[in-house]
């Protein structure tokens, strides 16, 4: 299993001050088709007929959160699809049945090896359609999305996910889920690969300095920033091109918080074309890309751009026009050239800086922890989504952001657009 939390790299920096979980369950060559089994078991029960159920979903720190029934308690969760297995808060596994001798090994996001037990569940009831016989792996929620989501108890994966078929309405926070397809309609129709550990759509990329780039992309809506991940083997295609550049943390895990990486912002747009077997969808996009060597991802924002169907029986999404404004319309071009995280501590910590006119004298650091915000201490936000809301509103005024170090180190910040360098 890999459970990364990458710092995200949006248009505006409100978007740079709101770590991003990228989860995935990468299960290991030690697995045995026993335990494949295992996780593909399991039955579904709709409630009547029609055999669908609607029922509402809410979009915090942007992920798709989903309020479902474990075993008779409910609780949020966060629907995964860069996740194999499902995964419960490991406080929270008492009512659920050890299985004898399963067990998986996976890697986390600072390259720490594990290997966890699993656990199944008598009951999960989303809406009311009820998943039973659900394998779930234990996950330290504190640790993976520390200061962002209240409540979190855990993430659901392909293991629930592939059992039905999925509409979701992102104008009105509707989910509809079916036993059976979706009709295409008036949408468009992208195929996807889909198997165990392996879900992912191809692309091809058009870049303006000539270069070309077909790969594939791991759907991970676990992943909530609004570009698409280009892994490090990449950037010698797109040396020449400008982009805005950050260091950061680019993972935080089980274990630990990961070691600070490069991301560069791509600032021209590029024309991509997803999907395969001439099923295929054309749209200009913005990409941020890593330095590190993991797999190429495809975050939910991507999706959240239309109205969409997962058909998880056919292996295809279906795309629609939104009627209403999608997120990426109202961003701002301006920041403060910093990235803010809350650690498990509740701290305010800096996770990224961009190559911004704010941070010439190169005294703020990564991983310094700040005391005050505008004055305001830092015990006062609860959350990342505190955080995040006073520092829109700094924005969206224009005003200066004055921040203390705990060292009692002054720092006042401005509005303003970051450099744009080429790759070297």
């Amino acid at each position: 299993m890999k459970c990364r939390l990458c710092t995200k790299q949006i248009r505006w920096v409100l978007a740079l001050l709101l770590p991003v979980t990228m989860f995935s369950v990468k299960v290991t060559a030690q697995t045995n088709k026993n335990l494949t089994a295992l996780i593909r078991a399991g039955s579904v029960k709709f409630p009547h007929e029609q055999l669908r159920d609607t029922l509402q979903f809410e979009q915090t720190a942007e992920w798709i959160i989903l309020k479902i029934k474990v075993n008779g308690e409910l609780r949020k969760f966060i629907w995964d699809t860069g996740s194999a297995y499902s995964g419960i808060d490991q406080t929270d596994n008492s009512n659920f049945r050890k299985i004898d001798g399963a067990e998986v090994n996976f890697t986390d996001a600072v390259g720490a090896k594990h290997k966890s037990s699993l656990y199944t569940s008598k009951s999960v009831l989303i809406g009311s359609t009820e998943f039973r016989d659900i394998t779930f792996m234990p996950l330290d929620t504190r640790t993976i999305a520390a200061g962002v989501l209240k409540d979190y108890a855990g993430i659901i994966g392909l293991d629930i996910i592939d059992k039905v078929n999925w509409s979701f309405d992102v104008d009105k926070n509707l989910i509809v889920i079916s036993s059976i397809p979706f009709e295409k309609g008036n949408g468009k129709e992208v195929r996807y690969a889909n198997y165990l550990s392996y879900n992912t759509m191809r692309v091809n990329m058009d870049l303006s300095n000539g270069k070309h780039i077909n790969t594939a992309l791991l759907i991970d809506f676990g992943a909530a920033g609004n570009s698409i991940y280009l892994s490090g083997e990449h950037l010698s295609k797109l040396k020449t091109m400008k982009a805005e550049f950050t260091e950061g943390v680019q993972g935080v895990g089980i274990s630990g918080i990961g070691a600070v990486q490069k991301t560069y912002k791509l600032v021209e747009p590029i024309a991509c074309t997803f999907g395969i077997s001439g099923r295929n969808i054309a749209l200009e996009s913005k990409v941020t890309i890593s330095s590190n060597n993991e797999q190429s991802v495809i975050g939910n924002h991507f999706f959240r751009q239309f109205n969409f169907v997962r058909n998880s029986s056919q292996s295809v999404f279906i795309f629609f026009d939104r009627q209403g404004k999608t997120a990426e319309e109202s961003h701002s071009t301006l920041s403060y050239g910093i990235s803010l995280g809350i650690n498990e501590k509740k701290e305010i910590y800096i996770t990224g800086l961009t190559k911004n006119p704010n941070l010439y004298d190169g005294k703020l650091k990564i991983g310094q922890v700040l005391q005050y915000l505008n004055g305001k201490d830092a015990a006062a936000f609860h959350n990342m989504i505190d955080l995040k809301n006073y520092l829109t509103k700094c924005i969206a005024d224009n005003s200066s952001l004055k921040i203390t170090t705990s060292s009692g180190a002054e720092f006042n910040l401005y509005p303003k657009n970051n450099e744009v360098v080429k790759i070297g």
